[in-house]
């Protein structure tokens, strides 16, 4: 009997099943599972349980890493706009020892 792969939930999901979705996938997309909402928590499967302040911490992920992302996508901005005035120090420094 071919062995299941862990549960694998992602910020999508967590919120989801905090939502009250029963049918959500555990597996990052590929197939969708029915769960049971318990008072504690929601049984993933007959063997595995997650409790609700742990799915919370999942669904905060998300925030984070959309904070991690704006961060990094401004310091390219600001990479590219220094590299930038580089450049343009670099020619106008050329131009002027031609003009000489």
């Amino acid at each position: 009997m071919p062995q299941r792969p862990p549960p694998m939930l992602t910020a999508d999901t967590a919120k989801n099943l905090l939502n009250g979705k029963t049918e959500v996938s555990l597996d990052l997309g590929l197939t969708t599972a029915r769960v049971n909402r318990t008072k504690n928590g929601v049984e993933l499967n007959p063997r595995e349980n997650i409790d609700y302040v742990s799915l919370e911490k999942i669904a905060e992920k998300e925030k984070l890493e959309d904070e991690v992302n704006r961060i990094r996508k401004a310091r390219e901005v600001l990479k590219k706009w220094v590299e930038s005035r580089n450049n343009n120090k670099e020619s106008k420094v050329s131009m002027l020892r031609l003009s000489l």
